[in-house]
């Protein structure tokens, strides 16, 4: 379940990782994934996917995860379609990035928060979002 004013709380998460420099586990794409998430539920929705601290680890991670698609759905969430996507959803771009990596974001009031190598951790428009991304739900979303 949700916390109270858990979209409030998600925005002052998102306003507090932006511009934020990239490190693999703390601002990587799928730790800020994580990170949301417990701010909307108060716990960890992902317990049994160990963290890491390097791009090794974080290899190592994704290879016992099998695939994002398979950890959501074991989650709970749901594929919702592009029009219906809402704060909290989270984003999965096709393709990898440049390290082999899923592409994830986290939609926070109007915006696509996700992290870039050269960047940081960046607000982009949810029109700037390539065809053919998928869009999560999370339980009592």
């Amino acid at each position: 379940m949700r916390v109270e004013n858990w979209d409030t709380k998600l925005f002052g998460w998102g306003e507090s990782v932006k511009g934020r420099k990239f490190r693999w586990g703390s601002t990587d794409c799928a730790s800020l994934v994580i990170a949301s998430m417990e701010v909307m539920y108060g716990v960890d929705v992902f317990p049994d996917v160990d963290r890491w601290r390097s791009i090794r680890k974080a290899v190592r991670v994704l290879h016992d995860v099998g695939s994002i698609a398979k950890l959501f759905a074991a989650s709970g969430a749901t594929q919702v379609g592009a029009r219906f996507v809402q704060s909290g959803d989270i984003l999965c771009a096709p393709g990898l990035d440049d390290d082999g990596f899923p592409r994830l974001g986290v939609m926070v009031n109007g915006w696509v928060v996700y992290s870039k190598k050269e960047e940081g951790v960046v607000f982009a428009r949810p029109g700037d979002v390539e065809d053919g991304t998928e869009f999560w739900r999370m339980p009592n979303g």
